[in-house]
């Protein structure tokens, strides 16, 4: 019991600890054939060990699966105007917030997507909550903490995130961020990552990516070698921020130290660099 106790003890401090690097590149998510207003997120789901994009801005939106290597396997379309992917461990679903889910009405709310025996899109969508009033805005792109069974709600050019009930749609608290110093939150999308306990913002104006705990406070920035464009084209999934390369076409994931590091960074062999950056 007394190994258990100092193990799992040792482990918290540890995550505790993480601090904010300079984004290492990862994985790269094409997207070929971007028939969308704007590029979204990024989710990636445990169960398939898959992960997802797709745009909004149509009503029909094109949505793309890939591998765990970020191999494309499926050039598709999910037929929601998406805002959030996101992946659900108490479902087991792949879920989406869509544009205008804050009122309802239509085909918005909060949507499970449907999913074939291999992780790709059938083509459907099935609407869990027909509105979910509890959001910042009808453009936020929310981040999901499982544990909590929450989503976090916000806005470009927003200090404040809504923290909002997944089961009712309805607005649980909310916080501001520490934006002191010239931090700026650039676009409508929050990340979230559970091993830290991050709230993570990207800074469109001076590509960073920020980072701040579940109160707000700051914890430390991210340099990104490459333009963050907008309100839009950024997530964050599976120890990854993704930032979408309009040149590229596709979304370029970025290590950003929180604890562990990416798998994929062990694919392409930079396990080791990261090691001895985040030793310094």
């Amino acid at each position: 019991m007394k190994t258990i106790i100092l193990t799992a003890f040792a482990g918290m401090a540890a995550s505790a600890l993480a601090q904010p690097i300079d984004g290492v590149p990862t994985i790269f998510l094409e997207a070929p054939t971007q028939n969308w207003g704007a590029p979204m997120n990024v989710a990636f789901d445990t169960a398939n060990n898959q992960y997802y994009s797709g745009g909004g801005g149509f009503s029909s939106n094109s949505a793309m699966v890939y591998d765990a290597a970020g191999n494309l396997l499926q050039d598709s379309s999910v037929p929601i105007d998406l805002r959030s992917f996101y992946y659900n461990p108490n479902t087991a679903d792949l879920e989406a917030i869509t544009f205008a889910a804050q009122g309802g009405g239509g085909n918005a709310g909060l949507h499970s997507i449907g999913l074939d025996g291999g992780g790709l899109y059938d083509g459907t969508t099935n609407i869990e909550l027909g509105a979910v009033p509890g959001l910042i805005d009808s453009q936020t792109v929310p981040g999901y903490n499982a544990g909590a069974d929450v989503l976090y709600s916000g806005a470009a050019g927003n200090s404040q995130v809504n923290v909002v009930s997944r089961a009712s749609g309805s607005l649980n608290s909310s916080f501001n961020l520490d934006l002191s110093g010239g931090r700026a939150n650039g676009t409508n999308t929050i990340g979230y990552d559970a091993n830290e306990g991050w709230i993570i913002v990207a800074d469109s104006n001076a590509d960073q990516i920020h980072v701040f705990d579940t109160s707000g406070n700051f914890i430390g920035t991210s340099n990104i070698p490459q333009d963050i464009g907008g309100n839009w084209g950024f997530g964050y999934t599976n120890g990854q921020a993704f930032v979408f390369d309009n040149t590229r076409g596709g979304w370029q994931g970025y290590d950003i130290g929180a604890v562990p590091a990416p798998a994929s960074l062990a694919l392409l062999g930079l396990g080791g660099l990261v090691a001895t950056r985040r030793r310094r």
